[in-house]
């Protein structure tokens, strides 16, 4: 007989951890059971980084769509500049599991013979473009790119308009309903600053799909913003994702299996508030806490060693969180920001902005500058913690990293890139170096660093111990 194979019992789904949002799921389901054909349905979710937006959108779709019998698509805006095509081909990919493959491929064929001939069109405009520029030396070179480019937007509008007519008949063909959700939803709001994107999406696509299929359809949105488009208000329902407070805190560390050995009440609720105080509630950073405690020997496992920041930083916590859970779904300028920004205890929008303009091996390409949109931006992520700083007698609030997010950020520079972890520090001593200088020569009486300490102590800090202690 074949030897027969253990089962691996140690496999844990991470939606098994998903708690605390149940008022959430109850309104979700409502939604689906009131939705009717013809009609569409809206819920819309807003949370700023790390509250869970997206883990949520896969227990509504994976969890309680699959045991309503629902299909389920994505439309995700995170790194790809969202158009009309992104967002057709993502409604096809959610539509083609609610279709037949017969009337799938009829459609596809439609839309293959609008694209070649777009892009047929626009190959021969630009042909007859350089041969008419030789013929007539009278007009000017920017009329015509002027003519060119009004001509290639109506024929884009055009193959838009066939192209989602084509999408709308096949929604005609669905036989089961169906929930798309649409994450990121800020990014597609950011990209499309006139509004004509998004405002084509809702009226002239998604509300007349739902006039089009002939089961119920439900879009769900997750973003730091609501959709704010008047057209689908009435069919719309908001929620929005605060961060958890300490009881929702102590259910998500009981669902992790966070408990020491035979432990007493009292040492419960001290490590639930441990927690609470190094995370202050916010899910990402406390599922990445979470990931460091487990690593810890089990013996250690205590309120006492979190608080003592005894924090085992591993390969595994470093690369599964850092990068696959934070960095990876950050858009420019913030990825380079919270990768290289550890270095900094605190910092201001200029001292950011010397920071990314650091020449590294590892560059990001199209980082320029750090506005104040973006500055303001960065600030509200859930990594960034206020702190207070005195100098000259007052009182200031500065920016700084979450102790959680810096302690990876710079075990991964000190072991992975030590060169640009040396490069970076010496571009910020450089930097600070500077601003001494420049209000030296402005004939201040008392220099003072951003620390607080006279400029010649401060410029032997910057070369001995920014340089070398982490």
């Amino acid at each position: 007989m074949p030897e027969q194979t253990a089962i691996d019992t140690t496999h844990h789904d991470p939606l098994d951890s998903f708690t605390d949002r149940e008022e959430i799921l109850a309104l979700f389901e409502q939604c689906l059971r009131s939705a009717q054909p013809g009609h569409l349905r809206v819920l819309a979710i807003k949370g700023t980084s790390g509250t869970g937006k997206t883990f949520l959108a896969e227990c509504l779709s994976k969890r309680i769509c699959l045991a309503a019998g629902w299909e389920t698509g994505q439309l995700r805006f995170f790194q790809s500049q969202p158009d009309f095509r992104t967002i057709l081909m993502g409604l096809e990919d959610a539509l083609k599991r609610c279709v037949s493959r017969t009337s799938l491929d009829q459609y596809r064929e439609k839309r293959d013979a609008y694209t070649r001939h777009f892009d047929e069109y626009t190959s021969s405009i630009m042909i007859n473009q350089t041969i008419e520029a030789q013929r007539q030396s009278s007009l000017s070179g920017v009329e015509m790119r002027v003519g060119v480019t009004t001509d290639l937007h109506k024929r884009e509008l055009h193959l838009r308009a066939l192209w989602s007519r084509a999408l709308l008949e096949l929604a005609e063909e669905s036989e089961r309903p169906l929930c798309i959700c649409i994450d990121g939803y800020e990014q597609l709001v950011e990209s499309d600053p006139t509004g004509s994107l998004v405002g084509w999406m809702w009226e002239d696509l998604l509300l007349k799909l739902a006039q089009s299929v002939p089961y119920p359809l439900m879009i769900v949105t997750c973003g730091w913003e609501w959709p704010s488009n008047a057209a689908i208000r009435p069919f719309a329902k908001t929620v929005e994702l605060d961060d958890f407070d300490p009881a929702q805190v102590r259910g998500y560390l009981h669902n992790q299996q966070v408990t020491p050995l035979d432990p007493t009440e009292t040492e419960q609720d001290e490590l639930v508030e441990a927690f609470y105080e190094l995370t202050r509630g916010n899910p990402l950073v406390l599922s990445l806490a979470v990931t460091y405690f487990h690593e810890l020997p089990e013996r250690e496992r205590t309120a006492v060693s979190l608080r003592t920041e005894r924090l085992l930083l591993d390969e595994k916590a470093r690369v599964a969180f850092l990068q696959e859970r934070l960095l990876s779904r950050l858009p420019e300028p913030y990825r380079t920001l919270f990768e290289w920004g550890p270095i900094l205890r605190a910092f201001d929008q200029s001292a950011l902005q010397a920071l990314i303009h650091s020449e590294t091996d590892h560059a990001a390409n199209g980082v320029i500058r750090l506005d104040d949109r973006s500055y303001d931006r960065f600030l509200l992520y859930p990594f960034i913690r206020q702190i207070g700083a005195t100098s000259n007698d007052s009182f200031t609030v500065q920016g700084a990293f979450h102790e959680l997010v810096r302690w990876i950020g710079l075990s991964a520079l000190r072991h992975h890139h030590p060169q640009t972890k040396e490069l970076l520090h010496q571009k910020m001593a450089d930097y600070y170096e500077k601003i001494v200088l420049a209000e030296k020569e402005k004939g201040a009486e008392r220099i003072m660093s951003p620390s607080g300490m006279h400029y010649a102590v401060w410029k032997h800090r910057c070369r001995s111990t920014y340089l070398v202690r982490y």
